[in-house]
């Protein structure tokens, strides 16, 4: 059932027509639903808190990995760079902070645990060395950042939560999908409407090939809205062999675009040899690790690949990896904005001083 509904969220004409025909009937109301209650929030029917503090958002506007994470932590580089206080806000999926609310790190020591924080939170608090505060409520953890000294907050994966005002919305789009099969959840991958895209201020087009647009529907939906191109790039986090050497690799994954995560590695020059899927944000336990070393034998594989996120949480196992005698490879991923990297960085810098000085904070 699962392989089915996989299917049609992502198919343009899926298999199952009958089912899939169901689902589009229940996303064009929950479509609806999604139009009157963006439209609430920006007539101001209901209202969307504000802090004392500029606001950017990271989002996007289909359910998968666009990279948010790595933009969230690409912004808080640059900003912090030039000379402003940073903290990041995340939801925290899936942590034991998600519902009320918790503090990762303050900048100096990180207070939580990855199962606490959340794999991403906490990947992001040890990568940045910035502020990091989790939970549902957004404007709760605003007002933590801000005790902690933040004149800017980022907000990872903030696009769809309405109840804090933002000052600058930056939606990333994958560039090969950027619509998925052009339809809302739960016929598409859409979390709503083509029509939210008015609210954001400029789109980020990932995993690029070129600098052009594809589909002609969103090219009028843009508008003459900025946008700007990016490829994700993988990197070295951590090996525990010499990289050059490595051949064979097991590939172990918990993320939204497993099959994207292989394909990087491929285009590498590494030769997948096997590979253990699990889903986005998994919590790995001790017979998931026992799978993990027993597939990476049963293929032959000489090293184990895993993402930086997943390695949060496989960290406890890290040793034991190495001592089964397989190798133990981490790698992270980026935007690699190529020839736009100035535009795209003098776009946001500008737009930041520019929002600081209508809230009349110091920009």
């Amino acid at each position: 059932m699962k392989n089915i509904i996989e299917n049609i969220l992502k198919a343009e004409r899926p298999r199952h027509k009958c089912l899939a025909f169901f689902l589009y009937a229940l996303s064009l109301v929950y479509g609806i639903l999604l139009f009157i209650r963006r439209a609430a929030y920006g007539k101001g029917v209901v209202k969307s808190k504000k802090l004392p503090c500029l606001v950017v958002s990271v989002g996007n506007l289909t359910a998968g990995g666009s990279g948010k994470t790595p933009m969230t932590m690409y912004l808080a580089g640059l900003l912090t760079n030039n000379a402003y206080r940073v903290s990041i806000i995340s939801r925290g999926y899936k942590g034991g902070f998600e519902k009320n609310g918790g503090i990762v790190s303050d900048g100096q020591t990180i207070f939580a645990s990855p199962s606490e924080a959340g794999d991403e939170p906490y990947m992001m608090a040890k990568k940045t060395g910035l502020p990091v505060i989790c939970g549902r409520n957004r404007y709760a953890s605003g007002l933590e950042a801000v005790k902690l000294g933040a004149d800017i907050v980022i907000m990872d994966d903030g696009f769809q939560h309405l109840a804090l005002e933002r000052d600058i919305n930056i939606l990333l789009m994958d560039w090969e999908k950027p619509l998925g099969n052009g339809y809302v959840i739960p016929r598409g991958l859409m979390r709503e409407g083509l029509s939210a895209l008015s609210d954001a201020d400029a789109v980020v087009m990932t995993r690029s090939l070129y600098p052009a647009i594809k589909n002609e529907k969103l090219k009028k939906e843009l508008n003459g809205k900025p946008v700007f191109y990016s490829r994700h790039r993988q990197y070295v986090s951590f090996c525990s062999s010499e990289y050059e050497k490595i051949k064979n690799v097991f590939v172990v994954s918990g993320i939204a675009d497993n099959s994207g995560f292989i394909r990087g590695i491929e285009s590498a020059g590494l030769i997948v040899s096997g590979h253990l899927f699990f889903d986005d944000h998994h919590n790995y336990s001790v017979s998931d690790y026992e799978n993990i070393v027993n597939g990476a034998v049963a293929s032959g594989a000489d090293t184990i690949v895993t993402t930086e996120k997943d390695h949060v949480k496989l960290a406890a196992f890290s040793e034991k990896i190495i001592e089964s005698g397989k190798g133990w490879l981490v790698l992270g991923a980026d935007h690699d904005f190529c020839r736009n990297r100035k535009e795209f960085e003098s776009w946001i810098i500008g737009k930041v001083k520019n929002s600081l000085l209508e809230k009349g904070l110091n920009g």
